[in-house]
């Protein structure tokens, strides 16, 4: 039993070009994929301005500094003197005749007060950052998932492979022995014919096993950006230690909740919108600010009489504001505010129970795909030896050609199921695994 079922988890690797030789586990093809895949860069990327955004609204409460620099070429005017009280007196300049103008400005700027706006929009960004990075997270479980599920799939249709090669191989077997026998004339022709159209019906699933195995394999080099030259290997086969039975459901429940990224992504939104709830009421209330510029210009408009003469001047002020009509709009940006807030909370509540019951049926299918193998790997077993002691009646004369095919087909049957068994606990897995947020 041993032997057969090496025979039929053997995977056959179809010839490839010189290259590099890959040998490749579920868990490394998790982790190649977060390497190669453009959704992961790009969730990555947002990750990085939603850091960024975070930084920009924290600027906002260190002072703003500014500086300006102006040079201006005006007309030609008439100088206007005081006038004379005497005859011959010349009078000051009150306004000369400047046609070039220069000044250079410094202005700082420091909010004291805007209503917990600033506040908020940190908070906000700090939340944003939180569900950007918590949808990163859910683009890699996607990815995991999509890494290993493309891994056994691989491996499931290379060993349906290996066992249409091996049933085919046993067709063509029997085809020589009925042969053989039918020249000793031991057996009649439509015995040969039956053989043949047995061997025909082996050939035709090897032709689709191998167009199968062929387009997973594609597929699986596709998504982990592995080239054609490269041969792979699969160091974890169907005939690995099978995966854990589930825990109870209640734990995988608890710990779903816990740990799906999904979960984290709605709270964090939830965070951003109570905080933008109170960016939206900031308009209601007072803001104050500080002021301090300081002005060099030639000529500067706080001395009088002007002069073709650089001169500085500055000015600190304290300002407040207050808006006391806007037509309802603070007052309508906060109900939509705490309208999106409950809209939410919905959508994670309904989140969380699709979230128990997925945990819930891939358990359950889990348990029962384990409790598959074992009944899988018995009718493998009785197949065996159901096939063997045909061909043994056979060659004693005891039983029929119809016989040992028919033992073939079970075996065959029995080989097939036998792997999709074993797919399916290691695809369940796998299932789990991302329904528990690991």
């Amino acid at each position: 039993m041993k032997t057969a079922r090496c025979l039929i988890f053997l995977l056959l690797a179809p010839p490839l070009a010189a290259g590099e030789t890959i040998h490749l586990t579920a868990e490394e093809a998790a982790r190649r994929i977060l390497e190669v895949s453009a959704v992961a860069t790009a969730a990555t990327e947002r990750t990085a301005a939603a850091a960024s955004a975070v930084k920009a609204a924290e600027a906002a409460v260190l002072p703003s500094i500014s500086a300006a620099a102006t040079v201006a070429e005006r007309s030609s005017v008439p100088e206007y003197r005081m006038p004379s009280p005497l005859p011959g007196y010349e009078t000051p300049v009150l306004v000369p005749n400047i046609t070039e103008t220069y000044s250079a400005q410094l202005r700082a700027l420091q909010v004291i007060y805007s209503g917990g706006a600033i506040t908020a929009q940190r908070r906000a960004a700090e939340n944003d950052r939180a569900a950007v990075t918590a949808e990163r997270d859910t683009t890699a479980a996607d990815l995991k998932f999509l890494a290993r599920s493309a891994y056994w799939e691989a491996v499931r249709t290379q060993a349906t492979l290996a066992a249409a090669h091996a049933q085919e191989k046993r067709a063509l077997q029997l085809v020589d022995d009925t042969k053989a026998t039918f020249e000793a004339g031991l057996s009649v022709r439509a015995d040969v014919l039956a053989a043949e159209e047995r061997a025909a019906r082996a050939k035709v699933q090897v032709i689709r096993a191998t167009v199968a195995a062929e387009n997973a394999l594609s597929d699986l080099r596709s998504l982990l950006a592995i080239e054609r030259a490269s041969d792979i290997r699969f160091a974890a086969l169907l005939n690995s230690p099978l995966p854990a039975a589930p825990a109870s459901v209640e734990v995988l429940e608890k710990e779903a909740l816990e740990r799906r990224p999904e979960v984290k992504v709605l709270e964090a939104k939830r965070a951003v919108l109570a905080e933008r709830e109170q960016l939206a009421r900031a308009p209601g209330k007072p803001s104050v600010n500080a002021q301090a510029q300081y002005e060099y210009a030639r000529p500067n408009n706080r001395y009088f009489p002007q002069a073709e003469e650089w001169k500085g001047a500055w000015a600190i002020s304290l300002g407040a504001a207050l808006t006391i009509f806007d037509g309802g709009k603070w007052r309508a940006d906060v109900a939509t505010a705490q309208a999106s807030q409950r809209a939410l909370e919905n959508d994670l509540l309904e989140l969380k129970r699709r979230i128990q019951v997925d945990v819930e049926t891939v358990a359950n299918n889990l348990a029962a795909s384990l409790a598959a193998v074992v009944a899988t790997d018995a009718a493998h077993a009785a197949a065996v030896e159901s096939e063997k002691a045909a061909i043994e009646r056979r060659e004693a004369g005891l039983a029929s050609l119809i016989e040992v095919l028919d033992a073939q087909g079970q075996l065959a049957n029995a080989e097939q199921e036998q792997i999709q068994a074993r797919a399916a606990a290691w695809l369940t897995a796998a299932r789990l695994d991302r329904a528990a947020g690991r």
